[in-house]
């Protein structure tokens, strides 16, 4: 499996974690030092905080989300990742796109496992 396969597998595994609502799934892909920077917010840092900005995203009526590996770049024990995301919100007229836009991350191999120790959002663009 190549480099940017194994990153986009962990991707699936966070809108995976979305879909169930699921806030230890979630955390279980971040490093316990991560840090999250959702555009115009706070920053996010270590699993408490990073906990909230995903009570917060749940909070906001997010039920799915998708990430696209657009560009994976690293070695053994590290890679970078730019990306682009969709997050979708359940109505009355089905679900919908709630919000769209690109995305790096910063990745660390801990356990055998890929997992995000930086995440900059950057929200309302097209890739």
């Amino acid at each position: 499996m190549t480099l940017t396969e194994q990153i986009q597998q962990r991707e699936n595994a966070l809108a995976s974690a979305i879909a169930q609502r699921s806030i230890p799934a979630a955390l279980a892909l971040y490093t316990s030092e991560a840090q999250l920077l959702p555009e115009g917010a706070p920053t996010f840092k270590g699993w408490e905080e990073i906990s909230r900005f995903f009570e917060g995203v749940f909070a906001q009526g997010v039920v799915a989300a998708k990430f696209v590996s657009l560009d994976v770049e690293g070695n053994a024990s590290e890679a970078s990742e730019v990306g682009a995301y969709e997050l979708y919100a359940a109505t009355s007229e089905g679900t919908v796109t709630m919000d769209s836009g690109r995305y790096l991350v910063l990745w660390r191999k801990v356990d055998g496992q890929w997992v995000i120790h930086r995440d900059m959002i950057n929200h309302g663009l097209k890739n």
